[in-house]
């Protein structure tokens, strides 16, 4: 999954696209049926862009990943978001974009920390944890890892980040 951080809030987080998501995370299942059952097409937010398919994720265990480069060093943005029910209220009150797949992440650590430290709106997820398997790729490529799932890793990072 593709998706850019539209909402940080302090219960949760929203990951949504304007439609580059596979529609696999509308129900986690590869059954069409199942799937297109969860899924909408309507009018796109733009106005003369034609429609746009969306759908609520239903709840489940991501691993978010972001790869990112300050200063000609790689670090690797990682960790585990933990999907939520959503409803049509947390959607709409997304307003602009509320057409699209949207995922509402419960928010673990300091929002306002949490900000600062992404940097950009786009992560990528996938179901289920592989977190042990990105920790591994990243030792090999010897890329250090930032926990977003973990106040301490992510003020030692801000620490970190200041003295580069």
């Amino acid at each position: 999954m593709f998706g850019d951080v539209r909402y940080i809030g302090d219960k949760y987080w929203v990951l949504s696209n304007c439609g580059a998501t596979s529609i696999f995370y509308a129900s986690y299942s590869l059954n069409p049926l199942e799937t297109l059952s969860r899924v909408t097409i309507r009018g796109n937010c733009h106005g003369v862009s034609g429609a746009a398919v969306g759908y609520l994720s239903p709840p489940a265990t991501y691993t978010l990943a972001r790869l990112i480069r300050i200063q000609g060093k790689y670090f690797m943005q990682l960790g585990l978001g933990q999907v939520m029910k959503t409803d049509e209220k947390i959607q709409k009150k997304l307003g602009f974009g509320s057409m699209w797949p949207i995922s509402v992440l419960k928010m673990t650590v300091d929002p306002e920390l949490f900000f600062e430290i992404i940097g950009s709106n786009h992560f990528c997820a996938i179901l289920g944890d592989i977190s042990s398997e990105m920790t591994f790729a990243c030792q090999q490529a010897a890329i250090p890892i930032v926990r977003i799932d973990s106040e301490e890793e992510l003020r030692r990072a801000m620490d970190d980040l200041v003295q580069l």
